[in-house]
């Protein structure tokens, strides 16, 4: 019967350790994998890395004096003229720049780096799209030199900054998102007849 007692009391205790040497292990794995979440989730929010690369075509409606469009993804944020990697324009007005990403992705926000040497104001007015939706405009600031444009997750496949009023020069354009599968939203509006149902302003019945 003692026989039987310790060889029950021994059975026992190996059991009871396998519970806690599991139970133990069990613990780890859930800290295991509940620190790869956090990283990843970590790196998902915080670190995004720029999307825009000198492999992409770009393209600009006019162009002076060299400032070629390839130059705002060259990876060079220097805003000095004379370092060879800021975009120009060829007049002051109706300027256009574009990157075609070659794939969808949901953009959360569009990074432009200003020319610092001179004429930083011309920045003042520029717009900012993902393919035809607006995500916002950009004011100057005197002594500003990154101006950040949220665009809220918008999907899209291209993104085209504008500068109707002036000059245009950039000196480096980022974009931080993730790819997406989802369709972009498209202007049904662009093209299509339009009508108003009182008649134009002229001077003889517009009030001041």
């Amino acid at each position: 019967k003692q026989w039987y007692q310790r060889r029950v009391r021994g059975l026992l205790r190996l059991f009871f350790l396998f519970v806690q040497l599991n139970f133990d292990n069990l613990l780890k794995m859930q800290s295991l994998v509940f620190s790869i979440i956090l990283c990843l989730v970590f790196q998902t929010v915080f670190s995004q890395d720029n999307i825009l690369t000198s492999s992409m075509v770009t393209y600009q409606n006019n162009i002076g004096w060299n400032g070629a469009a390839p130059r705002a993804v060259d990876g060079n944020t220097n805003g000095q003229w004379s370092g060879g990697s800021c975009t120009h324009s060829g007049r002051p007005w109706g300027n256009i720049w574009t990157v075609n990403m070659g794939r969808r992705y949901s953009i959360d926000k569009v990074v432009i780096y200003n020319r610092l040497d001179c004429c930083s104001d011309r920045i003042n007015g520029i717009t900012v799209y993902v393919g035809d939706v607006f995500c916002g405009e950009i004011k100057y600031e005197s002594g500003k030199s990154v101006y950040e444009v949220e665009c809220g997750g918008v999907v899209g496949d291209a993104i085209n900054v504008r500068q109707p009023h002036n000059w245009l020069t950039l000196c480096e354009v980022q974009a931080f998102g993730a790819p997406s599968d989802e369709e972009p939203l498209r202007n049904v509006a662009l093209n299509m007849p339009t009508w108003r149902n009182t008649a134009p302003c002229t001077v003889a019945n517009c009030e001041d």
